[in-house]
């Protein structure tokens, strides 16, 4: 069930059964990043390019968010931001616990390429 998890974090998956661990619940997909475009585009770390305005006019336009708050660095040091809900699944509200709640975090178990996409 996807519904506000709070004010402040706004929408969340909450399970409305037991799942078992181990699961595969789904591809958490979404526009694959560089670290100089997350760099610019999120965190303000970098002055933002053509290529960077014109992705922020895009998303924009769309009425597509910038927060940053969907983006996750891979194990090959790019991210996938899955912020724009044109480009993802459901997986994005997805979210994690406190380290006092282990059992309800989710956790990536594979990554791979073929044909030059990358597949989670």
């Amino acid at each position: 069930d996807i519904h506000e998890a709070s004010e402040s974090k706004g929408l969340g998956a909450f399970a409305t059964k037991f799942i078992k661990h181990g699961t595969y619940l789904g591809d958490y997909s979404g526009e694959s990043m560089t670290l100089n475009e997350v760099r610019a585009r999120f965190w303000n770390k970098r002055d933002p390019d053509a290529a960077d305005l014109a992705w922020q006019a895009s998303r924009q336009a769309r009425n597509q968010g910038t927060s940053g708050s969907y983006v996750f660095e891979l194990q090959d040091g790019t991210f996938v931001c899955a912020e724009d809900g044109e480009l993802s699944t459901w997986t994005r509200f997805m979210n994690h616990a406190s380290s006092d709640y282990p059992e309800c975090n989710v956790r990536p178990f594979h990554q791979s390429e073929k044909d030059g996409d990358v597949h989670r």
